[in-house]
């Protein structure tokens, strides 16, 4: 049985000053994301499993859903060599090549496909997200 909460309002601290953005409500933003997916989503049940990991997330990642990839970019547009993530799982310097070739830039007319989380609020989601492509992938 969902435990799932009915939100009406989202509203957002810019400037963090409302909210102290600690890893409880971080965890708890995640527990509640989770929930949406478990219950509105038809999430497999295992992902409950899952649980918030305050070492894993930084602020600034994007999300390439076209090769379901974690990554961090550069100021111009190349994906870090070492800030690219496929789940939780590093993707190598030679699969990076291979997605986006040797320079690993992506052009600036396919930059509106990722999903930037570039903010605070976004750790936990970028988690979130790393949890559920892991999960898919293992299975």
């Amino acid at each position: 049985m969902c435990a799932c909460y009915q939100v009406k309002v989202i509203g957002f601290d810019l400037d963090y000053t409302l909210v102290s953005y600690t890893t409880e409500v971080q965890s708890h933003v995640y527990d509640l994301a989770k929930q949406k997916l478990l219950c509105d989503h038809a999430f497999p049940t295992s992902l409950k499993n899952c649980s918030f990991d305050v070492d894993f997330a930084i602020r600034g990642l994007s999300v390439d859903p076209t090769h379901g990839l974690l990554l961090k970019l550069s100021n111009s547009q190349r994906v870090g060599a070492s800030s690219a993530y496929r789940g939780k799982r590093p993707v190598s310097s030679l699969e990076l090549k291979q997605l986006y070739g040797p320079s690993r830039h992506i052009p600036i007319g396919q930059l509106e496909t990722l999903r930037p989380l570039h903010d605070k609020y976004a750790i936990a989601k970028a988690c979130l997200i790393a949890d559920a492509i892991e999960h898919f992938e293992k299975r």
